[in-house]
């Protein structure tokens, strides 16, 4: 199963706001390269554009679907794969993060 959509991003790096730091009140930027803390908060509802009209295909499918994504800000478009198996997420920034189903 093939699932796609987008989220925010602040930069072309792909930086993520991943909120308010409750000890030094800062912006917590999380980038690619933070890994699992990276790929949680890039797929937090709140980061999640939702705009695809959650668009999957199953195995060997195919969609056909227009839509429109109006924002005020840059955007990501991500993938996540399940093989039944495995996992797979695939961020446009070229992080690909992979996860065994037990």
């Amino acid at each position: 199963m093939l699932f796609v959509d987008a989220g925010v991003v602040l930069d072309i790096d792909g930086t993520i706001s991943a909120g308010i730091d409750p000890v030094t009140g800062m912006e917590r930027l999380l980038r690619p390269s933070d890994g699992g803390a990276y790929r949680m908060a890039a797929l937090a509802a709140d980061n999640v554009v939702g705009a695809l009209g959650n668009l999957s295909v199953p195995d060997l499918g195919l969609v056909n679907r227009n839509f429109t994504i109006t924002a005020d800000a840059l955007l990501a478009p991500f993938a996540i794969v399940n093989t039944g198996k495995i996992v797979h997420r695939y961020f446009e920034v070229a992080v690909t993060v992979t996860t065994t189903i037990c």
